[in-house]
């Protein structure tokens, strides 16, 4: 698989283009008397997207059942089986219960697949539809947490959820935990580039440690450099 060159991050504009692209998606497949119902689900997978943090294939296997009452979802990521605990938005379970579950009988308890077709097949269809979505919103480029521009992609709206998350205050252990990410390393080294706030934190946390950690000098410094004769 290749590697991604730089994390891509949609801005609150541009996520709410995307929204009001649906509304101009017209697939030749489509029967223009199902048209609306097809729009419908297409703009709830985007927010499930945008509001979940998931990754493209764990959420075209979503379960209803991995949707608590509360609102919370839990779900085991495809890529490493780690387990991610994520509270959803209210307008969104609102979104879900007005029409995902309806969808549910029909395609095998997972409301986002299609009869007779694989999960694979399924999500490389999801992205192309996806992609043309992204062209009709007017998205054309996206940036990089180092200032390069890159092309939209669906893995951006993941990214756009943990930026949008740590930038509202949420600990990077907690914002972690919802991506799924079994170390908080990860989502470090991944996202605090974008959140130019807390990257000047962890440095000044960082600079704090190493300066208590200073030696005094009345502390004997051992040189290392040589080995010491034992007695």
């Amino acid at each position: 698989m290749r590697k991604e060159a730089g994390r891509r991050s949609s801005t609150d504009d541009q996520y709410a283009a995307i929204l009001e692209a649906v509304a101009q998606y017209d697939p030749e497949n489509v029967p223009a008397s199902t048209r609306a119902g097809w729009q419908q689900r297409l703009t709830t997978f985007v927010e499930f997207l945008r509001w979940s943090g998931m990754s493209l294939i764990d959420a075209v296997q979503f379960r209803p059942e991995s949707l608590a009452a509360d609102g919370v979802l839990r779900y085991r990521r495809q890529k490493t089986g780690e387990l991610a605990t994520v509270v959803l938005p209210e307008h969104l379970i609102a979104m879900c219960a007005a029409y995902l579950w309806k969808e549910i009988a029909s395609v095998a308890a997972m409301p986002f697949r299609m009869k007779q077709f694989t999960a694979h097949s399924d999500t490389v269809t999801w992205r192309k539809r996806l992609i043309v979505l992204f062209a009709l919103a007017g998205i054309k480029q996206v940036r990089t947490e180092i200032g390069n521009s890159r092309n939209p992609h669906p893995h951006m709206l993941r990214d756009t959820f943990a930026v949008w998350n740590l930038r509202h205050g949420a600990p990077l252990h907690a914002v972690a935990k919802m991506l799924g990410h079994s170390n908080p390393l990860t989502t470090a080294k991944a996202y605090l580039p974008w959140v130019k706030e807390l990257e000047a934190a962890h440095i000044a946390d960082a600079r704090k440690v190493l300066e208590q950690a200073k030696p005094s000098k009345a502390r004997k410094v051992v040189n290392i450099s040589k080995p010491t004769k034992r007695a």
